[in-house]
């Protein structure tokens, strides 16, 4: 296991958080409790999708492609594929897109996660869609600490996960029904 983290482009912390639980698996009894489940956490961080170390360049957009893709699923609507394109541009020359959302607003079945699903493809990048409407405690959303028994990923992090990519383009479907309750707030 030592061989494979070595060869995963991790990032700084998450190699140090690694090698960490790998000394602790060491160090473990073999057929223990602990040993199974640092073992089971180190294989999956291991095989969550790293980007390469460095990342690569980003490719600029082809903006009329953009909008051909949002076209084609979407017949009118013409001011908001224009907005959409507008924001991928100014993201584009601003750099890095970090904390960047798009918000579709709207009654149901006017087309916002399709709209979504239509950015994804004409991006080229996997599209991750997480229903959180159904959420009602936070540790769904954030997991719980692989340390405790119990402990697992939240669900963006499962996404990334499921995708098996570190860039999708990340669809937050049903967010005006989330109600994550009073249990557990401190």
């Amino acid at each position: 296991m030592a061989s494979t983290l070595e060869a995963t482009p991790l990032s700084a912390a998450a190699r140090t958080a690694a090698l960490r639980e790998l000394d602790h698996l060491r160090r473990a009894a073999g057929s223990s409790q602990t040993a199974a489940r640092l073992r089971a956490w180190l294989e999956w961080v291991l095989d969550l999708p790293w980007p390469a170390a460095g990342g690569s360049p980003a490719t600029p957009l082809d903006f009329e492609l953009v909008e051909a893709g949002l076209s084609r699923s979407h017949h009118g609507a013409s001011d908001v594929k224009r907005r959409v394109a507008e924001f991928l541009a100014v993201r584009q020359l601003g750099g890095s897109a970090r904390g960047t959302v798009l918000c579709f607003l709207g009654p149901p079945g006017t087309g916002k996660s399709s709209m979504g699903r239509a950015v994804a493809a004409a991006l080229g990048r996997p599209l991750l869609t997480l229903p959180i409407g159904t959420i009602t405690q936070e540790r769904e959303l954030v997991g719980l600490p692989h340390e405790r028994a119990s402990g697992s990923p939240g669900v963006i992090l499962a996404g990334l996960a499921r995708v098996h990519a570190s860039d999708p383009v990340i669809l937050l479907d049903e967010i005006d029904k989330v109600s994550l309750g009073g249990e557990g707030h401190a």
